[in-house]
């Protein structure tokens, strides 16, 4: 189960949320646009440049378009592998669908 931390962002334009997210073995941070949803959702993985600053930028500018991004490090964070080897799997994660 991974828990909301966090919460706060402003951009010009549209109202959006960042939340960050963790459960012991990930670091992410939710952009959403404000209100109900259903929203298309996204997910903003980096390459070999480690942390979070490119997911968190793109994630932002999505979420004034309307959709869900969910920016994931992998590593190069403190909690994470320093570099770009050794990286666990993540787990398995089931999703399911609104109606």
């Amino acid at each position: 189960m991974a828990w909301i931390v966090g919460a706060g962002l402003a951009l010009a334009g549209e109202a959006v949320s960042k939340i960050a997210v963790e459960d012991g073995r990930l670091v992410a941070n939710l952009h959403r646009p404000e209100g109900e949803g259903p929203f298309p959702a996204l997910l903003l993985v980096g390459g070999s440049g480690g942390g979070i600053a490119w997911q968190d930028t793109l994630g932002a500018l999505l979420a004034q378009d309307g959709f869900a991004a969910l920016a994931l490090a992998y590593f190069g964070l403190e909690g994470l592998p320093a570099e770009l080897e050794r990286i666990p799997r993540l787990p398995s994660v089931a999703c399911s669908r609104r109606p």
